[in-house]
């Protein structure tokens, strides 16, 4: 089995983990929502008030932040294109894929790391979870035809 959950684990009293998944959902949700249509979303009106108060909370956040000493957000407030210049789409055109990248990492190039974060939390995880504990009892490790611990009878000093 590739990942190995002991019944003591499954046993153990996990709520504290409760308020983190919901702040985790909370915007994760207020991100998407602009771009999921009405007719999908169920308890529209209940959500979108909490994703409107939390949009509140997140823009004053941001508007301290950006009249505080260190500023994240980019100070160009009407860029509507990815390059520089307007004439550029017209030498050669590009592949919505292409289009995308650019802009991920251009103007979105925040979310590009947070998402490599992400993901390279959840491979060291996929690995920490696998990797097998061998010196759990107290053995030594052996390298090679000898233990850690053990010294040669037949050593000589020079």
């Amino acid at each position: 089995m590739l990942i190995n959950v002991r019944i003591s684990e499954l046993l153990t009293d996990t709520s504290n983990s409760i308020p983190l998944a919901i702040i985790i959902s909370i915007s994760f949700y207020s991100s998407v929502h602009s771009t999921i249509p009405y007719s999908i979303v169920p308890f529209t009106s209940y959500i979108s008030n909490i994703s409107n108060t939390f949009n509140d909370i997140l823009d004053i956040i941001l508007l301290y932040i950006n009249n505080g000493i260190i500023s994240f957000t980019s100070n160009f407030t009407n860029t509507s294109f990815t390059t520089t210049n307007i004439w550029d789409g017209n030498l050669s055109e590009t592949s919505h894929i292409t289009s995308i990248g650019n802009i991920l990492y251009t103007t979105y190039s925040i979310w590009l790391i947070l998402t490599s974060i992400i993901l390279l939390l959840a491979m060291v995880g996929a690995i920490v979870i696998t990797l097998k504990n061998d010196n759990s009892k107290g053995a030594s490790r052996e390298t090679g035809a000898l233990s850690l611990n053990e010294t040669p009878s037949n050593f000589q000093k020079m």
